[in-house]
């Protein structure tokens, strides 16, 4: 997630300290990603006076993420903000994840 908030800042030239809140979904992160969205938030060069915070939707967190940031700046709580999400459930996650181990360990036994 760090390489991808450093990307947000040197793609679109914005001064860091500008940015208010930093939402990032996540579904899959132990203890809900709060920390490693925050270490990544200050690797990438964000200053701690951003906020951040995580949110799980268990489907579309994500997009959750982006439409509670725009929320924010459309009701006049924040100026600058970035959502976003940090990977995909459809694919890591409920049945596929069960089809894969289950597949992995009857390909073990044999």
């Amino acid at each position: 997630m760090a390489g991808a908030l450093k990307g947000i800042i040197d793609r679109s030239k914005i001064d860091p300290s500008l940015v208010e809140d930093i939402c990032v979904g996540t579904v899959l992160a132990p203890g809900g990603g709060a920390t490693e969205m925050r270490a990544a938030s200050l690797v990438a060069g964000f200053p701690s006076s951003t906020a951040v915070r995580t949110l799980n939707r268990q489907c579309s967190s994500g997009l959750q993420a982006c439409v509670d940031v725009a929320n924010q700046i459309k009701t006049g709580m924040i100026e600058i903000g970035v959502g976003a999400g940090v990977e995909s459930m459809s694919t890591q996650y409920g049945y596929v994840l069960f089809t894969q181990t289950n597949q992995t360990q009857v390909t073990q036994k044999t």
